[in-house]
């Protein structure tokens, strides 16, 4: 069982925000900017929010930092703290029917997206966004490691629940030679059978390269171009490597680019065109 089923999503007049979980550890803010670069070459004003403070989201678009409960929230009472922190982002979910150009990521953290079902409920977004025109595309990124392939699967079956008029695809991020080994019952392939709209494949990259986008502050697609001595001189400035290991950044920034591209390509969502 190594075929993965291609994403089966048509006739969706607007996707209004994109939202990426795991509550694992599993390249979600990875996920969330090759995303953003995808959809920003569209032309829309993108509006980013985000659990985790990093500057990598910076370069696509307006980010906003969404605060959770500290430790003196909950000591002292205020049991509702996560819940406030989320109260602007929802306000801005209830405009989007306003802002037909705009479109909203959330890059949650791993904390972040143990609430999220919760949040999602009670601010009862799964309507809201029916009722603002547009639809959410719920990403989940899947590893093979057990703990990311379970902490996907339970992410999966909630999304599902609370945002159920909504698309939760997973994205499995591997190489083809993981597949093979890993047994029938492993938590990897319980997510393909709860993979309903397909699934967006990723390739793995090294963790070099990894390291590398994550240091310089450009859209993936400005980097990623194999004919740009600029972009080369761009990644050794930010970085530090040498010629050779940040052409391999590129490489990975391509391949991502044109991973997203070819995955997504049956949703036909194509703003402005």
């Amino acid at each position: 069982m190594t075929e993965l089923p291609l994403l089966s999503i048509s006739g969706v007049e607007r996707v209004g925000a994109v939202i990426t979980a795991n509550p694992k550890k599993s390249c979600k803010s990875t996920l969330a900017c090759v995303a953003a670069n995808h959809f920003g070459h569209f032309g829309l004003e993108l509006s980013i929010w985000q659990h985790d403070r990093h500057e990598r989201l910076s370069p696509c678009g307006k980010v906003t930092h969404i605060e959770l409960a500290r430790a003196k929230d909950v000591f002292g009472g205020d049991s509702a703290a996560d819940l406030k922190g989320h109260e602007a982002f929802g306000e801005e979910l209830e405009t989007l029917a306003e802002h037909p150009n705009r479109m909203t990521l959330l890059d949650s953290s791993g904390p972040a997206a143990a609430l999220l079902g919760s949040i999602f409920s009670f601010g009862r977004f799964n309507n809201l966004l029916l009722s603002q025109g547009c639809h959410a595309l719920i990403l989940v990124p899947l590893r093979t490691t057990t703990d990311v392939a379970e902490g996907a699967l339970a992410m999966m079956m909630e999304m599902k629940t609370v945002m159920h008029d909504h698309f939760v695809v997973p994205v499995p991020i591997f190489t083809p030679a993981e597949l093979p080994g890993l047994e029938r019952k492993h938590a990897f392939w319980q997510v393909m059978k709860q993979a309903e709209h397909g699934v967006i494949p990723l390739p793995l990259i090294s963790p070099s390269a990894a390291s590398g986008i994550e240091r310089v502050p450009r859209l993936l697609s400005e980097i990623a171009d194999p004919d740009s001595e600029e972009a080369l001189k761009t990644i050794r400035r930010y970085t530090g490597y040498g010629r050779v290991e940040a052409g391999a950044v590129a490489a990975a920034a391509g391949s991502l680019v044109a991973g997203f591209s070819k995955g997504i390509a049956p949703l036909g969502y194509t703003p402005g065109a």
